[in-house]
């Protein structure tokens, strides 16, 4: 019973999902976002050397790890709110890959004061909001506080490397789950009920993203 009622609920709610996604996907897609690269200053908040030494960590950690870490600094929020920012510049940079979703993006608006990881869910179970929550309060905040964020971002970012597993650059497909075609179709419905949920949740300041975890906050406070 509990189960017809899920996919009678979900057959429902999708038409109704339509044009809340449609207006998102729109929003997203008129942004004018620069192009991919470890580390994007678009606020002009580092010199040339802290851009370099940054990006050359970010790419020592992906070759090491198999781990995506980019930071986009951004000029400002665009007149939303940070999470649809971050998850917008994550999915068009692609970070992570298909098979594995291991990619992290370190997004600061220096303008509106405020931070956030987006985490993809391949790094959900090492990267948590909690540690997320901790990292951005302890190591970043204080030294963005004073003025200092180059030291705050490689502060944030080194935080983060701890987490970081290495010996991952030869990523793994999942293994296929067994059963039936029936099986796989209701737990098809199950997870898209679950997803729409997610999605407006998020809509309507509910938190969370679909690339996964993460956290945010503003520098001070």
């Amino acid at each position: 019973m509990a189960l017809a009622l899920r996919l009678a609920f979900a057959l429902l709610i999708l038409p109704l999902c339509a044009p809340i996604g449609a207006r998102a996907a729109a929003w997203s897609n008129n942004l004018e976002l620069p192009a991919a690269a470890p580390l994007v200053d678009e606020a002009n908040l580092l010199s040339a050397s802290e851009t370099a030494q940054l990006s050359e960590l970010l790419r020592t950690i992906k070759a090491r790890s198999g781990v995506e870490v980019s930071v986009f600094i951004a000029s400002s929020l665009r007149e939303r709110p940070i999470e649809d920012l971050s998850l917008a510049v994550a999915e068009k940079w692609g970070l992570g890959t298909k098979k594995v979703d291991k990619g992290l993006l370190f997004l600061v608006a220096p303008n509106e004061k405020k931070m956030r990881f987006e985490v993809g869910y391949g790094l959900e179970g090492d990267i948590t909001d909690a540690f997320s929550r901790q990292v951005l309060d302890n190591r970043v905040r204080p030294l963005f506080r004073e003025g200092r964020y180059y030291e705050g971002i490689l502060s944030g970012i080194q935080g983060i490397q701890e987490k970081v597993p290495l010996g991952l650059a030869e990523e793994q497909a999942p293994r296929p789950r067994r059963g039936g075609g029936n099986v796989n179709f209701i737990f098809f419905l199950l997870i898209m009920v679950f997803m729409v949920m997610g999605f407006i949740s998020r809509l309507l300041g509910g938190g969370g993203s679909r690339r996964g975890g993460g956290f945010g906050g503003p520098f001070i406070g």
